[in-house]
């Protein structure tokens, strides 16, 4: 893996992008918690283009919200529920 300088959304894409499927899964993660400052919950597998478009949409949401949810989420809202962490995989 080769340093990586993170400085906005599009480089936090392409590190995903090109180190998600690696042995390096577990820096992405911590890349994209430490970028939001949340927490990230798997409840199974998540491929590379689920997990990109779960990074992209809940940084578009960050854009237009007053508050950031404390959890990654596909489809953010204002009024976070628990249940919205389980409704992404069932």
């Amino acid at each position: 893996m080769k340093p990586t300088k993170i400085e906005d959304i599009k480089d936090l894409l392409g590190f995903i992008d090109e180190y998600y499927d690696t042995e390096h899964q577990n820096t992405v993660i911590s890349a994209v918690k430490n970028y939001f400052d949340v927490i990230v919950v798997f409840f199974g597998e998540e491929s590379k283009e689920s997990f990109m478009h779960k990074v992209e949409s809940f940084y578009n949401y960050c854009l237009i919200s007053n508050d950031k949810p404390n959890f990654l989420l596909r489809n953010p809202t204002d009024e976070f529920e628990i249940s919205q962490l389980l409704d992404e995989y069932y």
